[in-house]
């Protein structure tokens, strides 16, 4: 018995007769959008936001190895811009995450 590998000869289809290969046409999946929700642009995530943490909560999901502490203090350090420093800390984020 010779073997290739991890496999012996008969587990690679050594001995194997009479076998029939059918080809076949690869098939096209038609991908409807039509009853998808249309999800707002990644820099538009923010005005669903009620509070900072909302803010931290999104940031975790793109940055999941920064800690609380560091994501609290990304958001700290982000400008107001008129009063509101979710469209910065939007675009901090993605641009930290963009850069991995």
């Amino acid at each position: 018995m010779e073997t290739s590998g991890l496999y012996t000869s008969e587990e690679m289809g050594a001995g194997v007769e009479d076998v029939e290969v059918v080809q076949s046409e690869p098939k096209a999946i038609a991908l409807s959008t039509q009853n998808q929700p249309t999800l707002p642009p990644p820099t538009e995530v923010w005005r669903s936001w009620q509070t900072p943490t909302d803010a931290l909560k999104w940031g975790a999901t793109v940055l999941p190895d920064l800690t609380p502490a560091q994501l609290q203090q990304l958001f700290d350090s982000v400008p107001t811009v008129n009063g509101k420093k979710a469209p910065a800390f939007v675009q901090k984020v993605l641009s930290i995450a963009t850069t991995f």
